[in-house]
């Protein structure tokens, strides 16, 4: 089961390792293909991703920004979140305890190298063999939620 990038190491599991996967369920997670896709030819998916195709691709600019302060995790989770947690009286709270655990080295690196790997494996043989490993049809069950 995954949500938005959780979604892609689903469908990502479900195509390279069938044999540990009963099912698939997606909650807001495109194929990974129909992704990669995306950010190269739909404008509304270029502007949703942008975290990811502009400040995520700075050398070392991402690791300052999650390890700084506060700030910036607080601002991706307002902007991330539905207003019914934003809301919660527990908001500031955890988003608080989510930025001092970005600021453990290594999160804050790990964290920003999905995002960069994600837009800079596009040319790369690397990333060509993930996208013909993700060709192969799932045959687990895949719900949508």
């Amino acid at each position: 089961m995954g949500s938005d990038l959780g979604g892609v190491l689903a469908w990502t599991m479900a195509a390279t390792r069938p044999a540990l996967v009963r099912g698939v369920v997606l909650l807001g997670a495109a194929h990974p293909l129909r992704l990669r896709s995306a950010l190269g030819s739909d404008r509304s998916q270029r502007r949703a991703s942008r975290y990811a195709l502009r400040t995520f691709q700075v050398p070392r600019r991402p690791e300052h920004l999650l390890a700084r302060d506060s700030d910036w995790v607080r601002s991706l989770f307002d902007a991330w979140s539905g207003p019914s947690w934003r809301g919660s009286a527990s908001y500031d709270a955890d988003v608080e305890r989510y930025a001092q655990a970005m600021r453990i080295h290594p999160t804050y690196y790990c964290a920003a190298e999905y995002f960069r790997w994600l837009v800079r494996s596009l040319p790369r043989k690397d990333g060509r063999r993930f996208a013909e490993a993700l060709r192969t049809p799932v045959r687990a069950p895949v719900r949508f939620a």
